[in-house]
């Protein structure tokens, strides 16, 4: 029943960026979240911050679009099983691995490649699968990943882009400091509020 607050905004010739706060946790009880999206010329940066007393699973979404239905991956994964009651049992393919690294995956349409980058955060488990386009499963489907941490807090920093033949997808870091989020796409760094 209340709007959640805005907690910074900047509309410049360069930069387009909204931070978006639940600080009384009341999306879920008893969980604080934060989200920063950040557009400019050459990436969109999306920074999502959640943080709660207690130990909870937290779990990051993206859906996209390529020619042949799935996500271009280098990690090793392995075939998984994600759930048969809905929303679930829309998903087919599913397979998964954990990484402590910065990962990526990329998409293709026609000339035009896209790109997914995540920063590094230990215990991070990827799904990748295919969400259905149409409801009786007409391909190609549309690639979608879960990024999974079970964590009492975590920060979901990604980076998405995407170009032509010669394309190069920017990579993704974040640090942190006593009162700040810091992170860095390709050779820019943005600075965000802490949530906690």
């Amino acid at each position: 029943s209340e709007k959640l607050e805005v907690v910074d905004f900047t509309d410049s010739a360069t930069v387009k960026s909204v931070t978006i706060g639940d600080i009384e946790a009341r999306v879920y009880a008893g969980v604080k979240m934060m989200r920063s999206v950040v557009a400019t010329n050459d990436f969109v940066l999306d920074v999502f911050q959640l943080s709660s007393d207690d130990e909870h699973v937290y779990e990051y979404l993206y859906h996209s679009v390529d020619d042949d239905g799935a996500f271009r991956c280098e990690l090793p994964l392995v075939e998984c099983e994600v759930g048969q009651s809905p929303p679930w049992n829309w998903i087919r393919n599913a397979r998964s691995t954990f990484v402590d690294d910065a990962w990526k995956v990329t998409t293709r349409q026609g000339e035009i490649k896209a790109g997914f980058s995540m920063a590094a955060s230990p215990g991070t488990e990827i799904v990748l699968c295919e969400f259905p386009r149409t409801d009786d499963y007409e391909w190609p489907s549309y690639p979608m990943l879960i990024a999974r941490r079970r964590a009492k807090s975590t920060i979901f920093a990604s980076v998405i882009a995407a170009g032509g033949k010669s394309f190069q997808m920017p990579s993704v870091n974040c640090y942190l400091d006593d009162v700040n989020v810091r992170v860095t796409a390709g050779a820019d760094e943005f600075v965000f509020r802490k949530l906690c």
